[in-house]
């Protein structure tokens, strides 16, 4: 129970951290946020007795179904070039984050079931990962889907499905966005070299993981053109040198590099960010909050954010190791979404890695993935009972 506290609070701390900068941001944003925090409080808070572990165990699965749903009606009536969200009135509501849950709900029990042979349970997950990431993807939303993906490997590999499959799994992706660019499918090729080498599995394995990979990035110029949108690859590219395309796709990057470095160690002080101040730095609420944070509250300020998520992920890693079954696989694939939001979110703000869209958990602007969050508390804590 004790555990269960200091998930609680450090998930608290990083919300209080994200209301207090949106308030420096603009206040609009923060009652904003302010009202939803409430708001989704509360009524998790009357769902909680309503919820046991059985539930959470045989029906929650069906959240993954009422996800695909959404998902179909979001391209439907959607309008413009990117069609994510349905508009409920007082909010915004995006399908995709309730489709993370749902596939890792439906995932826990396919991968779980140990009655039924390692193929037919791997061909299964698969089958049930591609449809909600082939849906994310023509919404368009790159980052959401590439989610869905690393949820899948992680809880593969936790079910005790051949690391080779996995593997394949997660490098497919990495290998088609890394082709986009000679520099990044040659350090990809060689840190693959490197890991067959001292790896001890059998040479078939490793000449399949070569020749698939191959094919792989053989094909991306297809999918570069056919299926990515422009504003998509420009966005995958632009990271690499953002001062190089600063005025066009790497302009948000740029102006995260400066908001960070600007900042020093103990920043410009609360609301005196310049940056985000002069709308030089845009997104500042949502993609790039942690670059505004760095900024107005400096090295000092990041390393706190950084021990709370830390702190945060070590508590669920340490609930994967005491818990077996669906269970352990579901608090998995919560760690794995949480995870990948972190890294990715933070590397792309300091440009290590593409701007895809994917919220900082607990403190970017937004109520769909918010939601998402905390009910993703309350099924933990619900699966101890």
């Amino acid at each position: 129970m004790r555990r269960n506290n200091l998930l609680i609070i450090t998930a608290l701390i990083l919300i209080a951290i994200g209301l207090t900068e949106l308030y420096f941001i603009g206040k609009s944003y923060f009652f904003s946020q302010l009202s939803k925090v409430l708001i989704f409080v509360a009524f998790l808070g009357v769902l909680s007795p309503f919820m046991k572990k059985e539930h959470i165990l045989n029906y929650g699965p069906f959240l993954y179904h009422i996800s695909l749903v959404l998902l179909v009606i979001v391209l439907i009536v959607g309008k413009g070039k990117v069609n994510r969200w349905i508009n409920l009135g007082f909010m915004q509501l995006q399908p995709s984050e309730i489709a993370k849950l749902g596939l890792i709900l439906i995932l826990s029990k396919i991968l779980s079931d140990n009655k039924k042979p390692t193929k037919s349970r791997l061909i299964k997950a698969s089958f049930y990962t591609l449809i909600p990431f082939i849906l994310v993807l023509l919404q368009p939303d790159l980052g959401t889907a590439l989610t869905f993906l690393f949820i899948a490997f992680l809880m593969s590999w936790l079910s005790g499905i051949d690391p080779f499959i996995t593997r394949l799994i997660i490098l497919t992706p990495i290998t088609m966005i890394a082709s986009a660019h000679l520099v990044s499918t040659l350090i990809l090729y060689l840190l693959l070299l490197v890991f067959l080498l001292i790896s001890k599995e059998a040479i078939y394995k490793k000449v399949l993981t070569i020749g698939f990979l191959t094919i792989v990035s053989l094909s991306t110029p297809f999918v570069w053109q056919k299926v990515l949108k422009p504003y998509q690859r420009d966005r995958l590219t632009a990271f690499l040198n953002p001062e190089k395309s600063k005025s066009k796709e790497g302009w948000q990057i740029y102006q995260a590099k400066i908001a960070i470095g600007s900042g020093g160690i103990f920043g410009k002080g609360p609301g005196r960010g310049t940056q985000k101040g002069l709308a030089f730095l845009p997104a500042a609420h949502t993609d790039f909050i942690f670059s505004s944070m760095g900024e107005e509250f400096g090295l000092i300020g990041l390393i706190i954010i950084l021990t709370a998520f830390m702190a945060f992920l070590s508590f669920l890693l340490r609930k994967i190791e005491l818990e077996e079954g669906q269970e352990k696989l579901i608090i998995a694939g919560i760690f794995a979404c949480f995870f990948f939001h972190f890294t990715v979110n933070i590397l792309s703000n300091l440009s290590l890695l593409p701007v895809v869209g994917i919220p900082l958990p607990f403190i970017t602007y937004g109520g769909s993935h918010l939601l998402i969050e905390l009910t993703a508390i309350l099924i933990i804590l619900k699966l101890e009972d």
